[in-house]
């Protein structure tokens, strides 16, 4: 299998192509989580799907990296937060709020498209062997970005949240499912000592043009495409590199999502970690 048969696989609209790309987003999945806000009535639990986040480690504590608006204006006040354990799920994993710590920068007097706007949310370790166990995994911040094999390799980049119409949702019942779109990277910028990356996603892809609302705090992944010569299958390696926290008004079928960057990812992880 050479480049060329793999950017035409990619490319593709047949059941293999799609196959391939489900199985690229799967793998790199596995950090992702949706998010719920969880409140008590009369009638019982009701959930609200607040955005999306990534399952990270720090220093060998566990976290969960999203949007600092997601935090704060809608799980900070919930009784209780919920979040996926696998990519189709009925939704049942609750956390007190009370027992989650968020670190990172302080909200802005206004939410913009400058932020900054992204906090890592302290999971109580004795939940984490029942996430893991579930089938999800944590991304490593305290060690080096994964290395992609010395060979020819595409590049491609997909923002990976949960969009508010996938999946079944009601107020007291959820099974919504992880989505990975691919992103064309535009911009990227340094405002206020974070940096930010811009990047297209075609409308056409979405289940909803209208809003991305519920992949804010999604996790941007740049990922290394390769072939394995023995199996004649595609294999990849993905490195996270951005947490999405705004979407720009559709323009030329195309919608931009601005995501902060790398480097404020790993400058909050180094401050967390230094604080222990």
């Amino acid at each position: 299998m050479t480049l060329d048969d793999i950017e035409a696989v990619l490319d593709g609209t047949a059941p293999k192509a799609r196959e391939a790309m489900f199985k690229i987003v799967r793998d790199t999945g596995l950090c992702a989580v949706g998010l719920f806000a969880v409140s008590i009535s009369k009638q019982g639990e009701e959930l609200r799907l607040a955005g999306s986040g990534t399952l990270v480690s720090v220093g060998g504590l566990h976290y969960i990296l999203t949007a600092r608006h997601v935090w704060e204006d809608a799980l900070k006040s919930a009784s209780k937060i919920g979040i996926t354990l696998k990519t189709k799920v009925d939704h049942s994993f609750l956390m007190d709020t009370q027992t989650v710590v968020p670190f990172g920068p302080a909200r802005a007097n206004e939410w913009s498209e400058s932020g900054p706007d992204i906090v890592l949310l302290r999971i109580p370790e004795a939940h984490v062997g029942t996430i893991e166990a579930a089938g999800r995994s944590f991304y490593n911040l305290s060690i080096s970005e994964p290395a992609p094999p010395n060979v020819e390799r595409l590049v491609t980049w997909v923002l990976i949240g949960a969009p508010e119409c996938r999946g079944k949702f009601s107020a007291r019942h959820a099974s919504i499912e992880m989505r990975g779109s691919e992103v064309a990277i535009q911009n990227r910028q340094q405002s206020g000592g974070f940096d930010t990356i811009d990047g297209l996603v075609k409308v056409s892809d979405l289940p909803d043009p209208k809003s991305l609302g519920g992949v804010s705090g999604g996790g941007l992944w740049k990922v290394h495409l390769f072939d394995l010569p023995s199996m004649g299958v595609i294999d990849s390696v993905a490195i996270l590199e951005g947490v999405a926290f705004w979407q720009f008004p559709v323009q030329n079928n195309h919608r931009t999502v601005r995501c902060h960057g790398p480097e404020s990812i790993r400058s909050l992880a180094r401050e967390v970690e230094n604080a222990k």
